[in-house]
């Protein structure tokens, strides 16, 4: 599929969706038991999106954005739990004990946020030639976020959907 600027302009609010939900906790969030695996799964979401791992001939990659393909830090281990353990009813998953059953969130969103911090500013000081500006403002502030824990996380409105 060829990527075209109005492409990219109606995917962003989504790429936006997908780091905010995977890097950020909102308040009160982790009130719940399983507040990690919304988490989890939006790192896998990320995973392929910043290592270009293209499955269908639709799916989207940070270098459609102009920004270089990466090599996340995220073990084998924590790679396979994500694919048998978490996104799919396996066999695998009987053969856990409680010891290897453990999930330590931060060895996943820890590399994915340091990129996702990079890909943001990348956005700011690049963004798609149609990109809303409204939408854009969204992404200056999540930077603010990132760089400064001080702010909010608002998510852009719908400005552009595509055929």
């Amino acid at each position: 599929m060829v990527t075209t600027e109005e492409h990219k302009a109606a995917i962003l609010r989504h790429v936006y969706y997908e780091i905010a939900r995977c890097v950020f906790i909102q308040a009160g969030e982790q009130q719940f038991d399983e507040w990690w695996v919304s988490h989890i799964m939006h790192a896998r979401v990320l995973m392929d999106f910043f290592e270009c791992k293209r499955l269908g001939n639709d799916d989207v990659g940070c270098t459609d954005f102009g920004f270089p393909k990466q090599s996340l830090s995220i073990s084998e281990w924590y790679r396979h739990k994500m694919n048998k353990d978490l996104a799919h009813l396996t066999y695998s998953r009987a053969k856990r004990t409680l010891n290897t059953q453990i999930w330590v969130p931060e060895d996943v969103i820890g590399p994915i946020r340091t990129v996702s911090r990079e890909f943001v500013q990348h956005i700011v000081t690049s963004p798609p030639s149609l990109a809303d500006q409204k939408e854009l403002e969204c992404w200056r502030e999540m930077l603010i976020l990132f760089d400064t824990g001080q702010g909010n996380l608002r998510f852009p409105e719908v400005s552009r959907v595509i055929d």
